[in-house]
C-alpha cells in the first residue's frame, strides 16, 4: 500500500475487522457466564488475540509503517510500540499466556503448539497430542477485560477519524 489513502482505508478496515472480533468475543463470553468450559475460553482468546493482533497492524499502517508478517502479539507490539503514540494495553487473560513465541510452553516438544495463537486454533498437534488445560479465566472478568478493549479500539478510531 503506497498512497495515503490506499494506507487510511487499510487501516480502517483493520480496525473495522478487529471490532468485529471483539464482538464476537463478548457474544460468546456472555454465553459462557454461568456455566463454561476451558474449550469454549479457548475460543474467546483466540477471538481476542486476532483483534489485538488486526488492531496493533492498524496502529503500524495509520504510522506510515509496514507490519511485519506475523501473528505474535510480541513482535507486533513491539514494532506497534516503535512507531505509534496510541498504546494498547493487552489484556491480563491474553498478557499472562503471551511472551516470545517459542518460550510460551516449553514443556510441550510439538513446535506448532509453542506458538499461543496456534494453541488456541487446535486441540491438539499434528502428531495428535493433547496439550493441557491452560486458562482458569471467569468470564466475567475476561467480559471486563473485553469491554476494556473495546473502549481502546474506540478512542482509536476516534483518533483516525480526527
Amino acid at each position: 500500500m503506497n498512497s495515503k489513502c490506499d494506507r487510511e482505508r487499510e487501516c480502517a478496515d483493520l480496525t473495522l475487522t478487529a471490532d468485529s472480533y471483539l464482538d464476537a468475543a463478548r457474544l460468546v463470553c456472555e454465553d459462557m457466564v454461568g456455566g463454561w468450559s476451558d474449550y469454549d475460553m479457548r475460543v474467546v482468546q483466540h477471538l481476542v488475540h486476532l483483534a489485538l493482533e488486526l488492531f496493533l497492524k492498524a496502529g503500524i499502517v495509520r504510522a506510515g509503517a509496514n507490519y511485519p508478517r506475523s501473528h505474535d502479539l510480541t513482535v507486533l507490539l513491539r514494532e506497534h510500540d516503535a512507531v505509534s503514540e496510541f498504546r494498547v494495553k493487552i489484556p491480563q487473560f491474553i498478557q499472562d499466556k503471551r511472551g516470545p513465541a517459542t518460550d510460551l510452553f516449553p514443556d510441550y516438544e510439538s513446535k506448532a503448539l509453542a506458538k499461543f495463537d496456534e494453541r488456541l486454533r487446535y486441540p491438539v498437534d499434528r502428531e495428535g497430542r493433547w496439550w493441557r488445560d491452560h486458562t482458569d479465566d471467569a468470564p466475567e472478568s475476561v467480559l471486563k477485560d473485553i469491554d476494556e478493549l473495546s473502549r481502546q479500539t474506540t478512542q482509536f478510531v476516534l483518533a483516525i477519524l480526527g
